[in-house]
C-alpha cells in the first residue's frame, strides 16, 4: 500500500517519469511479490488515472485516511514491542532506586511501631496478672464469730438471687447500680479472715449490647474499662520549618517522596527536605520578588520544579543543577498549574480582570521542554475564572474549577 501510494502522489503531482523509474528499478520484484502490479504497470501511460475504475479507489480521499490508519496502528505495534535502550532507562533506575528506598524506611517505622505496640500489649498482660482479685465491700461478709458457715450461705444467696435479676431484666438492682458487671465465667473471692477463704462461682452470665468490652474488678471493687484500642496512625516525628515570612501558598512533596517545595507571598520558594535520612543537597531558596501562588513537580523527570507568580511569571527550577533553566511572562496571574504524568507539557490556568466583579480564565498548554505555548484551550464565549486544574492518573483528562461553580 505504501508503494501504491507513492506511485498515486507522483501521478497527483504531475510527475510520471518518478512512476516510470520507479518501475524500472522495482518492477522484478514487485512482478515476483504480486500479479496485482501487472495492471498498474500501465498507469503513467493512462491520460486521467483518477477516472479509470481500476485506479479510483487509490485517488480517492478515503483510501488515503485508512492508509495512515493501517501505518500508525503498525507502527505503534512495533515500538510498543520494541525493549527501551539502555542509554534510556537510566532514570527509569534511578526512580526504581529512590522509590525502593523509601519503601525500606516505611517498612523500618512500621517495624518500629508494631514493637512499641507489642511492648504495650505486653506491659498490660503483665499488669493484668499482677493485679490481685479481691473481694468487693458488702457484697460478701463472712463472721469471724458465731456460725461462719450460716452467715456464708445468706450472702451467697442474696448474691445469687441478684444475678438472677440481671439475666432476667439486664439490669443490675439499684444496690449494684455502682458497680460493673464481670466478664462470662468469672470468680469472686471473698475475705473474711486471714485463715478463711470461701470461693464463689458465678453463674455464666450473658454479655449483651451495652456491655460489649470486658471490665476488670479494681481494689477498690470498682471496675473500669479496657482502655481503648490505639490508633493506627501514629505521629512519629514532627518538624516545623519557619523560613518564609508570609503565608505559605503552596506546599507539595516531590514525586519521590524526598522533597518538600513550599511556596509563599513573601516571593520566594524554599524545597527542603522532611528527615534527618533524606539528603539535603537539592535545598535551595528561589528568589521571586512578587508572592508565588502556583506550584508543580514534573512527575517523569522529578527534578524540574514549576512556579508561577500573581504578576504572571513563570519559572522553571532544575532542583539537580539548583539554577533556574527557563523565565517567561505570560502577562496574567498564574492562578494554578499542573505537569503532565505521561508527556513533557504543562497546563497554567491564568486569570484576567476585565471589570472590577468579573474575571475572565484562560487555560493554556505549554512545552517544559521550550517553555513556550503550545495551544489554548476553549472555554467559551465568556470563560470563567479558574480555580484549580489537575490531570487524571494517565495525562489524557484535566479537569478544571471555575469560578462560576
Amino acid at each position: 500500500s505504501v508503494l501504491r501510494y507513492y506511485v498515486v502522489y507522483a501521478l497527483k503531482r504531475g510527475r510520471p517519469d518518478k512512476v516510470k523509474a520507479f518501475f524500472e528499478l522495482a518492477a522484478e520484484k514487485l512482478l515476483h511479490q504480486s500479479s496485482e502490479w501487472n495492471e498498474w504497470f500501465a498507469l503513467p501511460y493512462i491520460r486521467t488515472p483518477a477516472r479509470d475504475q481500476r485506479f479510483a479507489v487509490f485517488f480517492c480521499a478515503e483510501w488515503l485516511d485508512m492508509l495512515h490508519a493501517s501505518v500508525c496502528n503498525c507502527l505503534e505495534e512495533v515500538f510498543a514491542n520494541v525493549p527501551l535502550p539502555a542509554v534510556l532507562r537510566f532514570n527509569e533506575d534511578r526512580l526504581q532506586r529512590k522509590a525502593l528506598e523509601a519503601e525500606n524506611a516505611r517498612l523500618h517505622i512500621e517495624c518500629e511501631r508494631l514493637q512499641d505496640v507489642v511492648k504495650g500489649h505486653n506491659a498490660t498482660l503483665k499488669t493484668r496478672t499482677a493485679t490481685p482479685v479481691k473481694a468487693c465491700p458488702g457484697t460478701l461478709e463472712s463472721s469471724t464469730s458465731g456460725d461462719g458457715n450460716g452467715d456464708q450461705s445468706s450472702h451467697i444467696g442474696q448474691l445469687t438471687s441478684k444475678i438472677s435479676t440481671v439475666q432476667a431484666t439486664g439490669n443490675p438492682p439499684a444496690s449494684m447500680s455502682k458497680r460493673t458487671p464481670t466478664a462470662p465465667s468469672a470468680e469472686l473471692t471473698c475475705e473474711s479472715s486471714p485463715r478463711n477463704l470461701t470461693r464463689v462461682s458465678t453463674p455464666e452470665i450473658p454479655p449483651t449490647h451495652d456491655s460489649a468490652r470486658i471490665h476488670e474488678v479494681a481494689d477498690d471493687c470498682h471496675a473500669g474499662p479496657v482502655s481503648e484500642k490505639e490508633d493506627v496512625m501514629r505521629v512519629r516525628s514532627q518538624e516545623a520549618f519557619s523560613g518564609h515570612t508570609g503565608p505559605v501558598t503552596r506546599c507539595l512533596f516531590s514525586a519521590d517522596g524526598m522533597d518538600v517545595a513550599s511556596s509563599s507571598e513573601d516571593g520566594t520558594v524554599r524545597i527542603w527536605t522532611p528527615g534527618d535520612h533524606v539528603s539535603t543537597a537539592r535545598n535551595a531558596t528561589i528568589y521571586c520578588g512578587t508572592p508565588v501562588i502556583s506550584l508543580d513537580w514534573d512527575a517523569r523527570s522529578d527534578k524540574l520544579l514549576v512556579l508561577g507568580t500573581v504578576l504572571g511569571g513563570l519559572k522553571v527550577w532544575n532542583a539537580d543543577s539548583k539554577r533556574v533553566v527557563a523565565d517567561v511572562n505570560v502577562g496574567e496571574r498564574v492562578v494554578d498549574l499542573k505537569c503532565s504524568p505521561s508527556e513533557a507539557v504543562m497546563v497554567t490556568a491564568t486569570c484576567t480582570a476585565k471589570s472590577s466583579s468579573k474575571q475572565e480564565g484562560c487555560l493554556s498548554v505549554w512545552s517544559l521542554k521550550t517553555v513556550r505555548k503550545l495551544h489554548t484551550l476553549a472555554l467559551g464565549a465568556e470563560p470563567p475564572a479558574i480555580n484549580a486544574i489537575t490531570f487524571n492518573h494517565n495525562g489524557k483528562i484535566i479537569a478544571a474549577a471555575s469560578d462560576d461553580g
